[in-house]
């Protein structure tokens, strides 16, 4: 309970005098968190520095929301309460939320008006302010939600990253089919907008089954030099909507934007920048879409690898899924879907 003492304390000396009186959080009610599974502590070494509960399933306090609205209001969700550090420690409400956002694809968390630091560390963790839930006894909160786009039922438009170059009959077919299999499952398609290569393969193959699909272009882009030296029109124009942006960066950003995961298929350094690119974004918190490579005939089987061992030498986060290895269109869509 020492932690919560401390916690009450840097509340008032912040002048949020009113969110927990004296005697709140109870025994009992820590008790009754630790006896239920939900009471976590926050170590910093040896030394216990934090304390929250993570409770799964609906909370009856939010019910009703006035103001706005949740993010979304279907998921399975699961909230954030109690959260209380020591007056020394650091860190303790991003760890907090860090280690309960990979538990959950919905996460809320509520606080007081005046608690000006909590509603900082929730915004700057990536919670959306949603509206004022009202607790039992009738006091207002601050409602946030946080939701992984990346969530089943969430994905409904795939950034598709592949060959501008000429490959195999294997690759051409695979990438017109996998298009074709996008298509007929309903997802909207997000590509380069190039007329080359496999990414033309994947984009006749989504045109062919009657799906919608978007290409990003940069302005005047010429290709690679062979190509470019033959005057090969790059640009294709026969698609669902085509975007022109300035450069190959503004590319990649804008494809991320309209897509909510991506999928990379075979293809050359241009294909790994953008893997990288997006992945990258992914681990310092930009967004939180995942990468899926589709490893077929042990094409990435290099990378996969090489990726493990920056997991096993701790290079990587173990638990990352920033980057993940899939090896069929079946197992892709199962995760996705």
């Amino acid at each position: 309970m020492e932690i919560y003492r401390q916690g009450r304390e840097i509340m008032l000396s912040c002048g949020n005098l009113h969110q927990w009186l004296p005697g709140h959080p109870s025994e009992e009610m820590i008790r009754s968190d630790i006896g239920r599974g939900e009471s976590y502590a926050i170590l910093d070494g040896d030394t216990v520095v934090g304390a929250f509960a993570l409770i799964f399933g609906s909370d009856p306090t939010y019910g009703t929301i006035y103001g706005g609205e949740w993010l979304d209001d279907k998921l399975p969700y699961a909230t954030i309460h109690r959260l209380a550090s020591t007056k020394d420690s650091r860190g303790v409400a991003q760890a907090c939320f860090d280690w309960a956002w990979r538990q959950t694809d919905s996460l809320r968390v509520d606080t007081h008006e005046d608690n000006v630091i909590m509603r900082h560390c929730i915004q700057k963790a990536g919670f959306s302010y949603c509206g004022v839930i009202h607790l039992l006894n009738g006091d207002p909160r601050l409602a946030y939600q946080k939701i992984k786009t990346n969530s089943k039922n969430m994905i409904k438009s795939v950034a598709v990253y592949l060959g501008s170059s000429g490959a195999s009959e294997e690759y051409m077919g695979f990438a017109n089919r996998f298009g074709k299999e996008l298509a007929r499952r309903g997802y909207k398609a997000v590509f380069g907008g190039a007329a080359v290569g496999t990414m033309k393969s994947f984009a006749d193959g989504v045109l062919e089954a009657g799906g919608e699909i978007v290409g990003v272009f940069p302005k005047g882009f010429k290709g690679k030099r062979e190509v470019a030296a033959k005057g090969i029109r790059l640009a294709m124009p026969e698609l669902t909507e085509n975007i022109e942006v300035k450069d190959m960066a503004e590319r990649i950003a804008v494809m991320g934007s309209l897509s909510d995961c991506c999928v990379i298929l075979p293809g050359g350094y241009g294909t790994m920048e953008e893997l990288f690119f997006h992945a990258v974004d992914n681990e310092i918190g930009l967004h939180d879409k995942i990468s899926y490579v589709l490893n077929i005939n042990g094409y990435y089987d290099g990378l996969e690898m090489q990726v493990g061992r920056m997991k096993q030498d701790r290079f990587l986060n173990p638990d990352s899924n920033v980057i993940v290895f899939v090896h069929s269109m079946d197992e892709f869509f199962a995760q996705i879907g």
